[in-house]
């Protein structure tokens, strides 16, 4: 098997230094996104005989990827590459470590191995030094990164419900989270072209995308609620989930309160395209879309990334893609909202519900699910 990915293990290569070296193989440190959707696409090969639908999906964002970099669109080859690796990645970990681990005490030894490994690196994806960053791949790092520790922490309980197996993938997919942040912080700042202009970010105004988007998701678990619309919310409350903790834990630090609007801006996606409302016209959206690039208040990496989004979705040209355009941009529009009358980060996340309305969230003893 290539396991490109795990042989040269990127967590912890970071783990035993201040950051992988680069050259470690196609999945460097410095990997280039084109090296590593080729790595990716060795290991989705390698994958179908275990998992042919998760091979099949993560070859079906490789091909979104391919497409996205011949476009132009790095921001929307790295989306797709994150779809791709969260994917597939687990299963190659797997198959290279779980030969290794037989039962809840091997289980267990390799979850606290792996926890070690995290704290070592922990620094290095919530502090990255150099080279600078742009906000948008630092922020997609810290929330990618948020939820290896859950999933980590997990692993032994998991399968001590549901077999050693399930546990095993809980731990690779810790992993795949962890050395997927890993490379985006070290590769980050030549993975894309836009920097970061260090344009201010309002968690009030991010709180306040968050509470409206809670109401959302709860309206469509509601009885009346179409079942296919239900299905989609179970997605958006766990992104919901984990963005009302990436706030929370941000106490106003740019980087965080950046990571819990991008997924925010995620949930919105996935609601919109459950909405059946009437979405605006390719053109209007176009309108809209030349006016967030304008919108010198929000920094310029996000600004790329919405942009990037709205143009595929744009160009894909069906009614779900509208409405997905719209919810994007309609999330970008709340950082540059007037702030009179938003509630503050303290205020929406102090106790379990102040603030903001309780999402529902289907099997809330496993993280994310």
């Amino acid at each position: 098997m290539a396991g490109a990915l795990h042989a040269s293990s990127l967590l912890a290569a970071s783990a035993a230094a201040a950051l992988p070296a680069a050259g470690a193989g196609p999945a460097g440190a410095g990997a280039t996104l084109e090296a590593v959707v080729a790595s990716l696409s060795e290991d989705a090969t390698l994958a179908k005989a275990s998992d042919p639908d998760a091979a099949a999906a993560a070859m079906t964002a490789l091909d979104q990827a391919r497409s996205e970099l011949a476009a132009g669109r790095g921001y929307g080859a790295l989306l797709a590459v994150r779809d791709a690796w969260l994917t597939v990645e687990p299963l190659s970990g797997m198959a290279v470590h779980g030969a290794q681990i037989k039962d809840l005490a091997s289980l267990a030894r390799a979850a606290d191995t792996l926890a070690s490994e995290l704290d070592a690196a922990r620094r290095q994806v919530e502090r990255p030094r150099e080279p600078p960053v742009p906000l948008a791949v630092a922020a997609l790092a810290r929330a990618v990164w948020r939820e290896a520790g859950p999933y980590q922490r997990a692993a032994v309980a998991y399968a001590e419900q549901t077999g050693i197996d399930s546990g095993v993938y809980y731990l690779e997919l810790a992993r795949a989270h962890a050395n997927l942040a890993v490379w985006l912080v070290a590769a980050g700042s030549r993975l894309v072209a836009a920097a970061d202009d260090g344009a201010p970010l309002d968690p009030g105004r991010v709180a306040a995308l968050l509470s409206r988007l809670d109401g959302e998701a709860a309206a469509a678990f509601a009885p009346a609620a179409e079942a296919g619309t239900r299905q989609r919310a179970i997605g958006a409350s766990a992104r919901l989930k984990l963005a009302h903790e990436l706030i929370s834990e941000a106490a106003g630090e740019r980087q965080g309160v950046a990571a819990a609007w991008l997924v925010a801006a995620q949930a919105a996606r996935t609601l919109g395209a459950a909405s059946s409302s009437v979405p605006p016209s390719a053109e209007e959206l176009a309108d809209q879309r030349r006016a967030v690039h304008a919108a010198a208040a929000v920094d310029a990496s996000l600004r790329a990334l919405v942009g990037e989004q709205v143009a595929r979705d744009l160009g894909a040209g069906t009614e779900i893609d509208r409405r997905r355009a719209a919810a994007t941009l309609a999330a970008l529009s709340v950082l540059t909202a007037p702030a009179s009358g938003q509630a503050s980060t303290q205020g929406a996340d102090q106790g379990p519900t102040r603030g903001r309305r309780p999402v529902p969230i289907i099997l809330l003893r496993w993280p994310y699910t």
